[in-house]
């Protein structure tokens, strides 16, 4: 650590310590976390959350503090967010399959149609017949064109969900990785640099 980085520290620590000071709360470990996060602005929601608080001229008390630990730095949540995104995968990957399987039988009947015309257009010379088995196939076309429509923006929408949900997975390895107080790399970091060098 270098000297600029030590004062900085430094100044995180004194911030740290008045903001609990001005707030009369106990210089718990965790509360001092929260502060000493605020300080150095590593948690921008956190830092929003707190803002508003200061703007409407309040003072957070220990009961607000320690939800606001729980919410934002306590280990469980990055848990539980896990949690939440496994569940809304398992979930994604659900709807994907049942999007597949419409697809599938919507595919199979197309294909009974087509097979069924093919085999009637071989014994039929009735124009009139043939007119209306041409019907039934330009109507059972586009109904297949919808369904594949339909198909393409329900995999687009999902390929966006896990894409969206592929960033949170990445957030909260990434926050396993540093040390919640200085928000440094922590030794579960070291371990996988260690391993990969």
């Amino acid at each position: 650590m270098n000297k600029d980085e030590l004062n900085l520290t430094e100044q995180y620590c004194k911030q740290a310590v008045g903001l609990l000071k001005q707030a009369n709360i106990p210089a718990y470990p965790k509360f001092y976390d929260l502060f000493y996060t605020y300080s150095s602005g590593t948690n921008h929601d956190l830092n929003a959350r707190l803002n508003d608080i200061f703007s409407e001229g309040d003072t957070p008390n220990a009961e607000l503090v320690e939800a606001l630990y729980d919410e934002f730095l306590c280990s469980r949540g990055a848990e539980e967010r896990l949690s939440n995104v496994t569940d809304e995968i398992a979930k994604q990957i659900t709807k994907v399959n049942t999007t597949i399987d419409s697809a599938v039988v919507n595919a199979d009947n197309y294909s009974d149609v087509l097979n069924s015309v093919a085999g009637d257009l071989g014994d039929i010379t009735d124009p009139a017949i043939m007119g209306e088995l041409a019907a039934k196939l330009i109507a059972e076309t586009k109904k297949m064109q919808t369904s594949n429509a339909e198909l393409e923006n329900q995999l687009a929408e999902a390929k966006q969900d896990v894409m969206s949900l592929k960033d949170e997975v990445d957030e909260v390895r990434r926050d396993s990785m540093l040390d919640p107080l200085t928000k440094i790399d922590n030794r579960k970091s070291f371990d996988i640099s260690l391993k990969a060098a």
